[in-house]
């Protein structure tokens, strides 16, 4: 669902992308040098069907999402798939929410009889944190701590996350709900992987135990960090090829908009701690990339994406109307979307519609860098704005990629891995967790007009396509 606050975290709406994202990325993450030892253990989550965080008095801890079996298989199942048979992945984290009335956690013919049977997975489940605390507190589906670990040691779940199994296991092997034996399959499981990546073995000849702080945030990896949020830009609109702006004919521009300054909200959410991104904001990328070859005239505008107060608008249009371009940087941030925090609705919070036009009335000549996670319904915009580029959070040196694609150093080449869905997409129930009831939704049910579909982007070069 577009509102789900860490639709963010994931690559995107289409199950094919990302099983071959997962099936790549997870396998960097594990597979190194040495294969007698497992570099980390990758662990897809979360399985399955989770998409709500909280929507009026369901919450992600005791929302039931009742799906059918084709969707399961279709659609919710298909990277998890690819993690188990592509990817080799030795971990999977089960959601905190029901399936069809049985909690992830608990579900043994989810967990067991298909991904273990069916699909070969020779790894161990793990709770997301408190999920086996949630089986009897929030979902009701036990009545007691001790019968939560049970139908989570049943129903798969090797290790928790949380505090249930350390608490309650013991009592509840004496209580004759459980055997040592049951406990055993889960404790060789896991305790198979503390081998695999070599604690039990002397640090001389693990090759892991050798990277520190001299492997991190090297001159490759920030090449790498800038070469990705290069590639994932994405040009929406470009009326009249106003980009890619030219230092020849274009002498000052205005930068205006909340995000325009913004450091960590361009890293999404769980990001590590990064001093990288503190110097490379969008202004601070247009400023290297122009040194003193183009006058940049900044006004915030607003002091956040949430912001209404309006004071400093006439700053920002004087600042316009004394430029050649305007480039008007807004979105959201992890006060909008989040873990925990679904949004109520797809436009942009605060004024910051009201920040456009009254640029765009000041300065035809206008460019919308969106800074975001979730798609942003932008009608008005997309009507009236000649330019806009979509950033999403494009990482510690996404202000420099943005300045490289503004200016033409780079040639636009990303593609929308979601659907851009108008407005009243939020009509739809967020309960519904059908792709083909009420409207539908992705790019392959979806009924109504998108505003920008799955896999929409444009480019500086002009292509054509004809067939022979």
């Amino acid at each position: 669902d577009p509102r789900w606050g860490r639709g963010q975290e994931t690559p995107g709406e289409d199950p094919f992308l990302t099983a071959e994202y997962v099936a790549h990325y997870s396998r960097a993450l594990q597979e190194g040098e040495d294969p007698r030892y497992l570099k980390l253990i990758s662990s897809c989550k979360h399985f399955s069907a989770y998409d709500l965080e909280k929507w009026g008095d369901a919450t992600r801890h005791n929302f039931d999402a009742v799906v059918s079996d084709r969707d399961l298989v279709e659609y919710y199942w298909v990277p998890f798939k690819a993690c188990v048979q592509r990817a080799h992945v030795r971990s999977i984290m089960c959601s905190y929410n029901a399936v069809n009335g049985v909690p992830s956690c608990a579900n043994s013919l989810f967990q067991n009889a298909i991904v273990r049977d069916e699909w070969g997975f020779d790894g161990f489940f793990v709770s997301d944190c408190g999920a086996i605390a949630d089986i009897y507190k929030n979902h009701n589906y036990t009545n007691s701590s001790e019968g939560a670990c049970k139908a989570g040691i049943e129903g798969g779940t090797d290790t928790n996350c949380g505090r249930a199994y350390a608490s309650s296991l013991a009592s509840a092997v004496d209580g004759g709900l459980l055997t040592e034996a049951q406990l055993e399959v889960s404790v060789r499981r896991v305790m198979e992987f503390m081998f695999r990546l070599g604690y039990m073995d002397p640090v001389d000849q693990q090759p892991y135990e050798r990277l520190n702080s001299q492997d991190v945030d090297t001159p490759a990896h920030r090449q790498i960090a800038l070469e990705a949020a290069q590639q994932m830009i994405v040009l929406l609109k470009n009326d009249n090829n106003l980009l890619p702006l030219s230092t020849s004919k274009v002498k000052t521009i205005a930068l205006i908009g909340p995000q325009a300054n913004a450091t960590i909200d361009l890293l999404s959410n769980y990001h590590g701690t990064n001093t990288l991104v503190y110097s490379h904001s969008i202004l601070a990328g247009l400023s290297s990339l122009l040194g003193t070859s183009v006058k940049i005239n900044y006004v915030p505008a607003l002091s956040s994406t949430a912001s209404s107060n309006n004071s400093t608008f006439p700053d920002a249009v004087a600042a316009a109307k004394e430029s050649d371009v305007a480039i008007v940087c807004i979105g959201l941030t992890t006060k909008q979307e989040s873990e925990g925090h679904d949004r109520t609705d797809l436009g942009l919070p605060g004024a910051q519609q009201e920040l456009v036009d009254k640029v765009l009335q000041a300065q035809p000549n206008t460019v919308v860098v969106l800074v975001n996670g979730g798609p942003l319904a932008i009608e008005s915009i997309k009507e009236s704005v000649p330019a806009i580029v979509e950033a999403f959070y494009p990482g510690e040196l996404g202000g420099d990629a943005v300045a490289d694609v503004l200016f033409g150093e780079v040639n636009p080449s990303g593609r929308l891995p979601v659907t851009v869905y108008p407005t009243d997409y939020v009509k739809r129930s967020y309960f519904d967790m059908s792709l083909r009831g009420n409207g539908g939704c992705t790019y392959m049910h979806y009924t109504g007009d998108a505003l920008w579909e799955f896999g929409f982007g444009l480019s500086y070069t002009t292509f054509s396509y004809s067939w022979e």
